[in-house]
């Protein structure tokens, strides 16, 4: 995503081709061009490839009066073509690709020649995982060379989407209405765990029975795998309408609204192709061959304030802020070093007692000169270990059955200065307590955790994690 620049956004359905020129402007998407074409034939399913749609994305060029060869163009891949999971993974990620294919096994929808995978991970051992047919891949993308299409990404539109509720509490349902097409799409901390598309034979409005069929199969699809759902978002075409029927079957639900300034009429239809103007270069693209890269999802990302000018405000302060702080320490160094009594202890740094420290030696008992006595301060603090809590890899659990508890938990305990692995549920939602567990060989970090997390829960320290697991402690919140 990148601010005041003009990006292309082209969008390619089974049936219909859509173009948005968009800016984006910190404020609102600022729309400059929309447009659509009927596609030769309609695909209906991921098997087949796309005609060659060049000729098509040409004349709509002209039929705007833009050109857009020299613009950047982002390429939305239907959620009808591509296969999305997120998995679990201890192994060694060099041998990745063959773990996901055996871990998918049978739910794997493409034979596994055919197939081009693409993966990132999104936390110490979970990986979103995009699989898509080679063939489908080639075909759109000859179209848009034949097009003389200049193009930065090719991209799984639902994962966009998901771009559009990054602030929302998680697990939670998106659904995207593209009529005759409906998208769900399973968001969690993770990324995209699930999508699927139906089509309606009718329009929503004669097909209110489907809608809300089709949705509570996908909620309780989330329920078996332990993602129980936090809200449903919707946005596209009928979104309104959509809404009173999910009103109407008790399913809370939202519409998600876009700061959209345009001129334009019939809008709505272009809001997921809009959309991919939020593309930046933390997303899964499908140039090039299969790729694993380690930064997507572990990276917090952060949307932009359309309703305000919060976002730039905010950047501006946090450099003067820095500026601050780098002359604060600039200062606090030079006298450090020209009054060496005046050191002190990082909050950071817990000094952990020593059988040294505990016992007074002999000569200890006589008059020191100040300067011995500093030095011997010195050496005291230099020979005493420390705990960092960044040091510290803490997974956690939700073992209590709340909605959001596991995030707001990884959030205070980011806070507090230790680093957070990963998060997920339990195995069931009956601990009364939080239940703390550390590695052996981070055993000395019991007090200090239990005690920065005693204003928040109640802790009972029990068992062991393996000195195997990738995280040091694991954490599994109960009802206290």
């Amino acid at each position: 995503m990148i601010l005041n620049k003009e990006v292309v956004c082209i969008n390619i359905t089974d049936r219909i081709l859509k173009l948005a020129v968009v800016k984006i402007t910190g404020k609102e998407f600022k729309v400059l061009a929309v447009g659509k074409k009927e596609l030769p034939q309609t695909l209906d399913t991921n098997d087949s490839t796309f005609p060659n749609f060049a000729e098509d994305l040409i004349n709509l060029q002209k039929e705007l009066k833009i050109e857009i060869s020299s613009k950047q163009a982002v390429i939305g891949i239907p959620e009808s073509k591509i296969f999305l999971r997120v998995i679990n993974s201890s192994e060694n990620p060099s041998d990745l690709k063959n773990i996901i294919l055996e871990k998918l096994g049978d739910s794997f929808p493409f034979e596994r020649e055919e197939a081009a995978l693409f993966w990132k991970q999104a936390q110490s051992k979970q990986f979103q995982v995009v699989a898509i047919k080679s063939a489908v891949l080639d075909s759109i993308k000859s179209s848009l060379d034949s097009a003389k299409i200049r193009y930065s990404a090719l991209v799984p539109l639902p994962l966009i989407l998901t771009k559009l509720t990054l602030s929302k509490a998680k697990p939670h349902l998106i659904i995207s209405l593209d009529e005759p097409d409906i998208t769900y799409i399973l968001s969690t901390d993770f990324g995209a765990a699930f999508s699927t598309t139906n089509k309606f034979v009718k329009p929503l409005s004669d097909s209110q029975a489907d809608f809300i069929t089709w949705t509570r199969e996908t909620l309780k699809f989330s329920e078996s795998e332990k993602l129980p759902i936090e809200n449903v978002y919707i946005t596209g075409t009928s979104e309104t309408l959509a809404k009173d029927y999910l009103d109407q079957a008790n399913i809370n639900s939202e519409i998600i609204h876009l700061p959209i300034s345009s001129d334009f009429q019939g809008i709505d239809e272009y809001k997921s192709t809009i959309a991919l103007s939020l593309y930046d270069e933390r997303a899964i693209n499908l140039i090039g061959k299969e790729t694993f890269a380690k930064s997507f999802f572990s990276q917090k990302i952060e949307t932009t304030d359309f309703k305000s000018n919060k976002g730039s405000r905010k950047f501006i302060k946090l450099i003067v802020l820095l500026l601050i702080v780098i002359l604060l320490a600039t200062v606090a160094y030079f006298f450090l070093n020209q009054f060496p009594r005046s050191e002190k202890i990082s909050d950071q740094e817990v000094p952990q007692a020593t059988s040294e420290s505990k016992s007074a030696s002999p000569s200890a008992q006589l008059p020191k000169t100040p300067v011995a006595t500093e030095t011997a301060k010195k050496k005291e603090a230099e020979e005493k270990p420390t705990l960092k809590r960044t040091d510290l890899k803490i997974r956690i659990l939700n073992g209590n059955g709340v909605r959001g508890s596991a995030t707001e938990a990884k959030k205070i305990i980011e806070e507090l200065g230790y680093t957070v692995a990963s998060v997920g549920n339990a195995d069931n939602y009956d601990f009364p307590k939080t239940v703390l567990q550390l590695k052996a060989s981070k055993s000395s970090y019991k007090d200090l955790l239990t005690k920065d997390l005693k204003p928040h829960y109640t802790v009972i320290v029990e068992g062991n994690v393996s000195e195997q697991e990738s995280f040091d402690a694991l954490i599994t919140l109960g009802a206290e």
